[in-house]
């Protein structure tokens, strides 16, 4: 039986191609300006649409696995702390944390279950770099855009569309292989993934560049700010790509974190 979050890796693709079957329509009416524009507009919000409901059944897919497979004891401590938030709110007294360490202490010691409650926001929240970066934290890993940094998945930026492809079909095959058991046998260093790549805290990696663009212009379309078409298919397509690679990344190093 495979892994809740092997299920989704395989999903993946089949999710984004909704956004690709618009693109598709979107080249076949590129005379009718009025129908183009409506047909890409649809595909930008799509896009981000699918990237946050990702970060959601990531999240969610995750729990099912450690709650499946392991018992709460055996989990990283980062896990255990961000699940006893859900019962002790932080404050800056220092009595919290006081409070989860004793409370950490009676849950190893019971057949505690994880709940995805203390893993997401309870409002809907859109995936912005900082979202993610929060929401990547609570399972245990610090400041995912400055891992990514500098790493192979930055050569998706160059716009080399065949070697884009490559890379996405080796991150792709990686990663729906080595997490379809548990414990995970995820890799991120295949793909130059590591804290030596750290990004200095003033700057901003590409992916959050991307995704700040990315965002901008959903929240014009959304919004009604414009009613402009600012972007083709082939721009959105160049995107679909990035937030695929992006999905995997994730994947990549989430899971890397929990093994076992």
């Amino acid at each position: 039986m495979s892994t809740s979050i092997h299920e989704l890796s395989c999903s993946i693709d089949v999710r984004l191609n909704e956004v690709g079957l618009l693109l598709e329509k979107a080249e076949e009416y590129k005379d009718n300006e009025a129908f183009y524009g409506a047909l890409c507009r649809s595909s930008a919000v799509l896009l981000v649409a699918h990237l946050e409901g990702f970060i959601k059944e990531a999240a969610k897919a995750l729990i099912d696995d450690m709650n499946s497979y392991s018992n709460f004891n055996e989990l990283p401590q980062a896990i255990k702390r961000t699940y006893c938030t859900l019962f002790i709110p932080g404050d800056d007294t220092g009595n919290s944390d006081k409070k989860i360490k004793k409370l950490i202490e009676v849950f190893d010691t019971l057949e505690t279950k994880l709940k995805v409650d203390s893993f997401l926001f309870e409002n809907n929240k859109n995936p912005s770099p900082t979202i993610i970066d929060k929401v990547c934290k609570n399972f245990g890993v610090k400041n995912i855009f400055s891992l990514l940094h500098n790493s192979r998945l930055d050569d998706v930026f160059s716009e080399n569309k065949s070697e884009t492809n490559e890379l996405l079909n080796e991150l792709k095959e990686h990663v729906i292989s080595s997490v379809k058991n548990y414990p995970y046998n995820s890799d991120p260093t295949l793909f130059n993934i590591s804290s030596d790549s750290a990004l200095n805290k003033r700057s901003r990696s590409l992916w959050q560049v991307f995704l700040d663009d990315l965002l901008m212009n959903r929240h014009t379309i959304a919004h009604g700010t414009s009613f402009l078409n600012t972007l083709s298919s082939e721009e959105i397509q160049v995107q679909k790509t990035k937030v695929e690679v992006l999905h995997y990344a994730i994947i990549l190093v989430l899971t890397q974190c929990l093994k076992m």
